[in-house]
């Protein structure tokens, strides 16, 4: 293929064909300038189906489609082989508050139908979690059968051994007592995300009124809605490098309370090697058991949990963590997984 499309060879199974045509590139506008779902992504698909596009469509056995833009058009534009609805939330309840603004109203409403008409034309669901299956057959009750798959990771991204490496250096640079221990969250900029931010650092002002030896550092790009600093708290934005971080990290949290699919920030902790703490909601998706992979806690025992917790009962926890990635959460395993299910459709 050549023109409007790129080939791209990731393995001798696995080819990547990218469109170049900048039509393609159109409802990343609104969605970038608005901050509301891509929507348009099922009329632009629908009014242009480049020459290539259609020529895979009609070879294709079985048609895997990423979200419900995406998978309700193609759900349109074939007959003859099967669709898949791959989806990594449930679109409806991830972009619920953007209906707050008239913009946005507008857009939810589209979003609203095409994750209907995803749910209803395909011949299969793929989520990442029970909770996202129930929501499913709560909203849509769809004759289609539903398939978890949980989310994972690379099996190059879990270490065979924790290794300190670089830990001094990171707590040198942003100012960390070395006998503090060090609390870290890494986020995106999305709602959930802030509001565990919110709750961090009410943690980071208790353990300064109490004098207690804890630091709280914060990463990723939910940190631009907010300015706080003081001498236990570091917001620190964008990390280079995200393996020191995460073996300087002495503890991870995940206090999330709400959202949509699963936490892939979980399973990263995991596989890096760092004892987790997290809410039972933060953990959905995920086969995890309190005080082997992860501590479970409600946000009021948090911080009680992070200041107690011994060495020893760190370690194993850190052990076991990443065994259970390694043996059932890599892109590996779930694979198999998925390939299975879709043998049985």
């Amino acid at each position: 293929m050549s023109g409007v499309t790129r080939e791209l060879d990731i393995n001798k199974r696995y080819t990547e064909i990218r469109p170049l045509n900048p039509i393609y590139d159109l409802p990343s506008i609104p969605a970038t300038l608005f901050d509301v779902p891509g929507t348009l992504a099922k009329q632009v698909l629908l009014f242009y189906q480049a020459p290539e596009l259609k020529s895979l469509i009609k070879w294709s056995d079985i048609i895997l489609a990423e979200g419900p833009h995406l998978s309700s058009a193609i759900s349109h534009l074939t007959s003859d082989s099967p669709v898949i609805y791959s989806s990594h939330n449930v679109e409806i309840d991830r972009w619920r508050d953007v209906s707050d603004s008239s913009v946005g109203e507008y857009f939810f409403e589209r979003l609203v139908k095409n994750e209907r008409d995803a749910v209803e034309n395909c011949d299969a669901i793929i989520c990442v979690s029970e909770a996202d299956k129930q929501r499913y057959n709560e909203l849509f009750s769809p004759s289609s059968p539903i398939i978890v798959i949980p989310n994972g990771t690379s099996s190059e991204n879990v270490h065979s051994d924790f290794i300190q490496k670089g830990t001094e250096r990171f707590r040198d640079y942003y100012g960390i007592d070395s006998d503090d221990r060090l609390v870290v969250f890494v986020g995106s900029d999305y709602g959930p995300n802030i509001s565990a931010v919110e709750f961090i650092i009410q943690l980071s002002e208790k353990a300064k009124n109490e004098n207690d030896p804890l630091h709280f550092l914060v990463a990723g790009n939910v940190c631009s809605h907010f300015d706080e600093q003081h001498s236990n708290l570091t917001l620190a934005g964008f990390v280079e490098d995200i393996d020191e971080l995460y073996t300087a990290g002495d503890i991870a949290l995940n206090p999330i309370t709400e959202g949509a699919g699963s936490n892939i920030k979980l399973i990263e902790y995991l596989s890096n090697s760092v004892p987790t703490v997290t809410t039972p909601f933060g953990s959905r998706g995920f086969e995890l058991s309190d005080g082997n992979e992860v501590f479970i806690r409600n946000l009021d025992q948090f911080y009680e949990t992070i200041l107690s917790l011994e060495e020893k009962q760190l370690q194993k926890i850190s052990k076991n963590g990443r065994k259970k990635v390694r043996e059932e959460y890599t892109w590996k395993k779930l694979s198999s997984l998925l390939l299975e299910s879709l043998d049985d459709l």
